[in-house]
């Protein structure tokens, strides 16, 4: 068992890694997504050079037809397809890269191995599953709910869109801005971000905290003051909470910035708990089912309102900034957080989350996985339409 006592010696495993480093700062410049490493060994080695030749011979011809003879794109030489010829000048695509995104250029081999804001993020291995665990959610989100059509953006099809972070200072927008900016560095993200903070005059708010951090970690932002919280304190009853008109003033003031800022979007940093609490009091003291769109178009038809954390856990949100040691700014500056319905939903779930470990995503699941036949709405079910003779379906819960 020689060789295995060698694959454990850290000090070869740190050169393996410092070369793995390097090469990836190569790789990532001229990719659109990830790399994947994979360990070859034997024949697979030898299948994967024999595989890498054809590919070679198939992207040679290519060239020829795209760039002229001899001639091969950046995004090739980059990505490692062609490791033993000699790079170009120029940043011509092949046809085979066009589909990918743009062309890669060789100053672009200098990108740093991670966004400045995980400059000084964990290394243990823990930390990251967790964070690849949200940014594989988040982008998984984006794209079933459709909110940015990467491919289109990518090849030209459809203009960059623009989105406004709405950053409060709380563990969630900068959990959700952090995912973002991951995305966006991968290449897995053709969007412009811009990072917005509404100062809403509460008593106590540190208004340096979030300038100085944007700063320091290289993020484009407005910071917009309006004194709602004297609107709300002047309108809202004695012993009633604030929230709800907070949320409109709010909400109406964000859409403005949005239009003033050129934005196709506001993005939110609800998470999965958020919207099962909603759907919960909306079916205890609303009478209806409804929790939180992953995408919404607002009544204008102007701007759309984004949650790409939407399947994320609290605890998972929490425990990546508690890590990332966000400069967490409190939620109850107000003062009106004390008796909210929200607050009493939260405990039930934890209780149910106690009792039976899990039931948080089997209620998540539910939220995407909906019958409206099982439902007693005919506005989202046709029960006039049913005939004898038409099409049926099972039903695999008959309470009987």
């Amino acid at each position: 068992m020689k060789y295995v006592d060698e694959f454990r010696d850290p000090v070869r495993a740190g050169v393996l890694l410092k070369e793995i480093e390097a090469l990836t700062a190569q790789i990532m410049a001229g990719r659109d997504r990830p790399v994947v490493i994979m360990e070859v060994c034997g024949g697979h080695t030898h299948s994967s050079r024999a595989a890498r030749a054809l590919r070679t011979e198939e992207n040679a011809r290519a060239h020829g037809a795209a760039a002229g003879p001899g001639t091969e794109c950046a995004q090739c030489i980059i990505g490692g397809m062609h490791a033993e010829t000699e790079r170009p000048s120029a940043a011509a695509s092949c046809r085979q890269c066009l589909p990918h995104g743009k062309a890669a250029t060789m100053a672009d081999t200098t990108s740093p191995l991670a966004p400045p804001l995980f400059a000084d993020a964990p290394t243990s291995v823990s930390f990251k599953k967790l964070r690849k665990r949200l940014v594989r959610g988040a982008l998984k989100a984006i794209d079933d709910y459709r909110m940015v059509d990467r491919r289109a953006v990518d090849s030209g099809a459809a203009p960059r869109p623009k989105w406004l972070v709405c950053l409060s200072g709380g563990k969630d927008s900068y959990g959700l801005l952090a995912v973002l900016l991951d995305l966006q560095w991968q290449g897995a993200l053709p969007v412009d971000l811009v990072a917005c903070n509404l100062d809403q005059g509460q008593p106590g708010f540190p208004k340096h905290v979030l300038p100085e951090w944007l700063d320091r970690v290289g993020v484009p932002y407005r910071i917009e003051t309006q004194d709602t919280y004297s609107i709300v304190t002047e309108k809202v009853p004695e012993g009633r909470t604030f929230c709800a008109m907070c949320s409109r003033l709010r909400r109406g003031i964000l859409y403005r910035i949005a239009r003033e800022e050129g934005c196709d979007a506001i993005v939110l940093g609800h998470h999965r708990d958020d919207a099962l609490e909603t759907f919960m009091m909306n079916f205890v003291h609303g009478g209806r089912l409804a929790a939180m769109p992953p995408k919404l178009l607002n009544d204008e038809g102007d701007v759309f309102v984004l949650r790409p954390l939407i399947t994320a856990a609290e605890d998972d949100l929490a425990k990546f900034s508690e890590a990332m040691a966000f400069p967490i700014i409190p939620c109850n500056l107000c003062g009106s957080q004390d008796g909210l319905q929200r607050v009493a939903m939260k405990q039930m779930l934890d209780e149910w989350e106690r009792k039976k470990p899990g039931v948080r995503q089997v209620m998540a699941h539910a939220l995407a996985t909906v019958r409206p036949s099982h439902l007693h709405d005919p506005r989202v079910f046709d029960f006039a339409g049913l005939e004898i003779g038409g099409a049926g379906e099972d039903d695999p819960n008959v309470p009987f």
